[in-house]
């Protein structure tokens, strides 16, 4: 009697370990284009720009690298994206976080300065090789306000606003009406200054 009930137990027991392994092989194809796209952002990094300076016209944008990893010193992020701390007229977008500006904490990683007036969408491959949708970990403003959108078109999502001024700095994080991290697809800066 025992050996029939392990008999017809065993089907089971190969249906159940099959279906484990169907399961371990489907994830594992589907978490490969995350692993590839992790891999192609830090290659791209690597072989390219690490800070992007961005200038709106309305819709329309133009960029140039501001430094390269081929450059012969590293610069800090305040001397790749301001200049001088005091008088920021960029709104720099961290990849990698988090910011502190009160005790002089800089993630490391790509940097994006925007600067004019108009707005972006990061869904598109920039000017460093990055496609920034769904990226920026940290921002900090310059002297335009403006605001971040969760998603391009019609319907944007949940926004954030900001006000212009080197006080105001922010990490990602989804909390007191914050946007959570990785998840801006839209900039809008409101005055060129």
């Amino acid at each position: 009697m025992k050996n029939l009930i392990m008999a017809r137990r065993r089907p089971m027991l190969l249906r159940s370990r099959a279906l484990r392994l169907m399961l371990g092989i489907t994830l594992g194809f589907v978490s490969m284009p995350v692993l590839a796209s992790a891999a192609s952002a830090s290659s791209a990094f690597a072989d390219g720009c690490r800070t992007l300076e961005i200038t709106l016209n309305g819709s329309k944008h133009t960029s140039r690298c501001l430094d390269s990893n081929d450059s012969v010193a590293p610069l800090t992020w305040s001397t790749r994206c301001t200049g001088n701390e005091s008088d920021i007229p960029y709104l720099a977008l961290f990849w990698n976080g988090p910011l502190d500006v009160d005790k002089k904490i800089f993630p490391g990683g790509p940097t994006v300065c925007i600067r004019g007036r108009g707005w972006i969408d990061l869904n598109a491959t920039m000017g460093d090789g990055l496609n920034w949708n769904d990226k920026a970990s940290a921002w900090w403003a310059g002297c335009s306000s403006g605001h971040f959108d969760e998603h391009a078109g019609l319907f944007p999502g949940r926004q954030q606003y900001f006000n212009a001024g080197n006080k105001h700095w922010g990490n990602f994080d989804g909390k007191s009406g914050r946007l959570p991290n990785d998840s801006l697809s839209v900039v809008t800066l409101d005055s060129d200054c």
